[in-house]
């Protein structure tokens, strides 16, 4: 069983609009796989096993063999190259040769899988970024000053009528803004991340 992404690293790597292929191992002989595509890998792959749970035990856990990241379009491109080819999700072959197959697959479309362990290492790094910025704005007072922008937007925006987004969705743009600066490795200056999340004046 791989190590599978936090929710705030899924978070993350949905805002770079990026996925896996992976495969659940079947508890069969001879052995078969099911052959999925998710940034969110354990709700997809509960879902997928539920339309076969004759081929699995009931409450025995998942063994999701091995995972490969690249772009969400590429990797349902690559998938459905994979499902084609056999007919359906269930691969009548080892977690083994179907790496390999999918390996070949995505060399024949020009594509680069992403090894699972350094991608999650490196999205776990960036997260990690995030948190010490948030924390260190609250502890220098750019968070106030973030909240002090909004509500002055927020007053120019209802004086003059104009639409404005809820502080809800300006605090996600915050933490894409900064997902971004971390990804990057980037400072960003508060009044560039501030026009970016706001929309410059």
């Amino acid at each position: 069983m791989i190590q599978l992404p936090s929710q705030a690293e899924i978070s993350y790597l949905r805002r770079f609009s990026v996925a896996a292929i992976y495969l659940i191992a079947v508890p069969t002989r001879p052995p078969m796989v099911l052959v999925g595509t998710a940034t969110n890998i354990a709700s997809s792959a509960a879902a997928l096993v539920a339309r076969r749970r004759g081929l699995f035990v009931a409450g025995k856990p998942l063994d999701i063999a091995w995972a490969g990241w690249l772009a969400d379009g590429a990797a349902n491109r690559l998938v459905h190259a994979v499902t084609s080819r056999h007919g359906s999700t269930l691969l009548k072959m080892s977690v083994k040769d179907a790496t390999i197959e999918i390996a070949a697959l995505a060399a024949r479309h020009g594509v680069t899988l992403a090894d699972h362990g350094t991608t999650l290492a490196r999205v776990s790094n960036a997260v990690g970024k995030i948190r010490e910025r948030v924390e260190a704005s609250r502890q220098n007072g750019t968070l106030q000053r973030f909240n002090a922008e909004f509500k002055r937007r927020r007053l120019l925006a209802q004086r003059t009528g104009a639409r404005f987004p809820t502080y809800g969705v300006v605090l996600r743009r915050l933490r894409t803004a900064m997902a971004m600066a971390a990804a990057t490795g980037g400072a960003g200056t508060p009044l560039a991340i501030f026009d970016q999340v706001f929309g410059a004046d």
